[in-house]
Order: structure tokens, then sequence, then C-alpha cells
């Protein structure tokens, strides 16, 4: 991300970003075995953060743990979804986990996330 763009627009493309994640789960329905699959990983993920960001957090703060967390959200998907490599989908699992956390943010706003 460009060091000159606004914070708030970094942030807000990251949330739009992290809700196509979650629409992706989402849309897995109708498929129970592959959504369990995606929520098991999706769950892994956001364990992680909670142990890397904590409870008390503001949203920038989870945008920029994200710049770095591709490598243990990879390792987290291949551990809990061994055979399923569908589910390793970064754009999915991994941004449907921020989605679910950044709703725990400090200055999360509804309709904004």
């Amino acid at each position: 991300m460009s060091q000159f763009a606004e914070p708030e627009s970094i942030t807000e493309y990251a949330r739009s970003r992290w809700e196509e994640g979650e629409l992706r789960v989402q849309r897995c329905a109708a498929d129970s075995h592959k959504r369990d699959v995606l929520e098991r990983v999706v769950e892994g993920i956001m364990a992680e953060l909670e142990r890397n960001i904590g409870q008390v957090f503001a949203s920038a703060e989870l945008v920029a743990i994200q710049d770095s967390s591709e490598p243990w959200c990879t390792r987290i998907a291949h551990e809990l979804a061994p055979d399923a490599p569908w589910a390793w989908e970064l754009d999915t699992v991994q941004n449907a986990a921020f989605h679910r956390y950044a709703r725990r943010a400090s200055d999360y706003r509804v309709g904004l996330g």
C-alpha cells in the first residue's frame, strides 16, 4: 500500500476485501462439508489473531498485521485442512477471518465492516 494513502482509505479497502472473503465462505452454505472445513480454518486464523493482536485493538492495527500474516495463515490452513487445497485460498479464509475479527475492533462501527 502506498505510504501516501490516507489511513481511512487503506482501512476501507481492507474491509472490502475482508467482506469479500466472508461472502465466499457464506456461498458454500449448500455444501456442508466444504463449509465446515472453511469454518475450521477461519476459526484457526481467528485464534491466532487473538494471540497476536489481543482483544483490544483498532482497525488500523488489524490492517497492519495482515501485511505479515500470509505465512502463518497459510500454515494454519495447511494444518487444519491438509487434504483440502481449496481451503488454503487466503482470499477466502484469511479475509473471512479478518472480517470477523474486525468486528471486535475498538473503532468498529456497524455499516463500515
